[in-house]
C-alpha cells in the first residue's frame, strides 16, 4: 500500500465523529429501538455519518 499523507484536522474530526456514531448506534438500538427510530435519532446519526464521509443527495432504497 502506498504511504498516505496525514489527515487534516477537519478529516480527523469527521473520522472521530463517524466512529463514535457507528459504535454508539447498536447500543442505542439495543436499549430502546422504538425511541431511537421514532424520535428521529437514527436519521440524525445517519445524516452525521453521511456528512462525515461526504455523501450528498438522497439515498437509494
Amino acid at each position: 500500500m502506498a504511504e498516505m499523507a496525514p489527515l487534516a484536522a477537519h478529516q480527523r474530526v469527521a473520522l472521530c465523529a463517524m466512529v463514535h456514531c457507528v459504535q454508539g448506534l447498536p447500543k442505542a438500538l439495543a436499549n430502546d429501538p422504538g425511541t431511537v427510530i421514532e424520535d428521529g435519532d437514527l436519521t440524525a446519526v445517519c445524516a452525521v455519518i453521511d456528512n462525515a464521509i461526504g455523501v450528498t443527495g438522497p439515498r437509494e432504497a
